[in-house]
């Protein structure tokens, strides 16, 4: 599944560049396309558990508040 985060548009990249991103955005993104991930896993099956793994590993790996 490509993410929707993956590759911007140019329409999209015009607008993100006043606001470079930060250097928590590869975990926002593993944490948003989890959801994605997690139910396509649940519809299709074991294709996408690696991308659920991934997710769920960036998810655990934030510090508790």
């Amino acid at each position: 599944m490509q993410s929707i985060l993956a590759e911007p548009c140019y329409g999209f990249m015009a607008q993100t560049d006043p606001y470079p991103r930060t250097e928590v955005y590869a975990t926002k993104r593993e944490i948003y396309n989890l959801y994605h991930y997690l139910n396509h896993y649940n519809l299709f099956g074991g294709g996408y558990l690696g991308g659920c793994e991934r997710g769920l590993s960036a998810l655990a790996a934030l510090p508790a508040s």
